[in-house]
């Protein structure tokens, strides 16, 4: 897009049929940019606007932008210059601000009349009285001239058109709009050069005015409008995309939390698992030695049980009773038993025997047995649920009751 420094703005202003809109085509390189055709009456209802790009002797891209306008004088009598100056005021200023470079003031050389100088008045009126520095006056139908005749020469045959000349600084230019091709581009570019070297003298500036000021003042307000929308258009969508990429960053956390939490919680789960297995398994092996235990206990009992017996029958056999020894019989608790002590009136008899209770003679026998520990057997047995059960018992010399141990040790009865 081109700047603002770099384009020119030229407006073209004369009376009704002078050429103004085909001499803007000329200079915008077009046939058809303006409506342009003979007639004495106004074909340009309205301001118009175009523009044309072109690139400089130094090489620098440019725009030269035209507004054709209404013009003055129409033959139409409901068409007044006051409308016309009204409307070109109304709708000038939009199309060409920040200012005007050049106003082209259009004549048709053979048609002049003495009220198209009042074309500077009109201008002075719309833009005030400083833009008539920025006017030239611009000759049509070159082809028109007498033979011989310069455009000087035109310009003296009549007072108020040099009038006209002498009042927009003697800047002129003759073109034919009917020439193609080299022809007319020389032209053309000979009279922007016109329109350069004025704007140069002008310090190169453009010309402007309250008008154009509050105007521009307009533009670059709405242009900062647009411009601060659409920084806030862009930061809206910067902070959308930086909501969506935190979200999206939050979700991810979130995912990423739950599939920690979870692995922790599935971690969790499979040592819990494990530890009930390992405790169940303790537990069955607890149990297992416990069974283990016990059953080798009641094996260590049973043997126990075993070796008294052997030893309490070898004892008997060793004080001569040899197998005539009463069946054990439980009464309380380390408390000696016999037939007698319960009640039982049993003698020792041979119609006992099978009672294997030791008959008189081994009773007598028995009572002197104990010379090697000094006791007097007694008859009875111990009754009792540990190993001493069934062994016999023995009255002391001095009293007291016992039994002997394995190891041939006195184990006296508690009474």
């Amino acid at each position: 897009m081109i700047s603002s420094q770099n384009e020119t703005r030229i407006v073209l202003i004369g009376r009704t049929g002078n050429g103004k809109s085909s001499t803007g085509n000329s200079l915008l390189h077009s046939r058809s940019a303006f409506h342009a055709t003979q007639s004495g009456r106004s074909i340009t209802r309205d301001c118009q606007v175009a523009r044309y790009q072109y690139t400089d002797t130094c090489g620098q891209r440019k725009a030269l932008t035209g507004v054709d306008t209404p013009g003055f004088f129409d033959t139409d009598t409901s068409i007044t210059n006051e409308i016309v100056e009204r409307k070109i005021a109304s709708q000038i200023f939009e199309m060409t601000a920040p200012g005007v470079h050049a106003f082209l003031i259009v004549i048709r050389i053979g048609r002049f009349t003495p009220e198209e100088k009042n074309t500077v008045d009109f201008i002075r009126h719309i833009f005030g009285p400083d833009a008539v520095r920025y006017c030239i006056v611009v000759f049509t139908a070159e082809d028109q001239l007498d033979e011989g005749q310069s455009l000087e020469d035109f310009i003296n045959t009549a007072p108020a058109l040099r009038e006209l000349v002498r009042a927009c600084g003697n800047r002129t230019f003759a073109i034919n709009n009917k020439l193609n091709g080299d022809p007319l581009a020389k032209k053309t570019n000979r009279l922007i050069e016109i329109i350069d070297n004025m704007i140069r003298n002008n310090n190169g500036t453009y010309y402007t005015n309250a008008e154009y000021q509050r105007i521009e003042r307009q533009r670059q307000e709405e242009k900062r409008r647009r411009e601060e929308e659409e920084r806030r258009k862009k930061k809206a969508e910067e902070d959308a995309l930086i909501v969506r990429a935190k979200e999206e960053e939050r979700k991810k956390a979130e995912q990423e939390i739950r599939k920690i939490r979870a692995e922790e919680q599935r971690k969790r789960e499979e040592e819990q698992r494990k530890r009930e297995e390992d405790q169940r398994k303790a537990e069955q092996r607890e149990r297992e030695l416990r069974n283990e235990l016990d059953s080798a206990q009641r094996s260590r009992r049973r043997n126990s049980d075993d070796d008294n017996s052997i030893s309490l029958v070898r004892a008997l056999q060793t004080m001569g009773l040899g197998n005539a020894m009463p069946p054990m019989c439980s009464g309380g608790m380390g408390m000696p038993f016999s037939p007698m002590s319960s009640g039982m009136s049993m003698p020792f008899s041979s119609m006992n025997s099978g009672m294997d209770m030791p008959s008189p003679s081994m009773r007598s026998a028995s009572s002197g047995i104990g010379g090697a520990h000094g006791g007097r057997f007694t008859g009875t047995y111990m009754a009792t649920s540990g190993a001493a059960n069934g062994r016999p018992i023995y009255e002391g010399p001095r009293g007291g009751q016992y039994h002997m141990t394995p190891g041939g040790h006195r184990s006296y009865v508690r009474k």
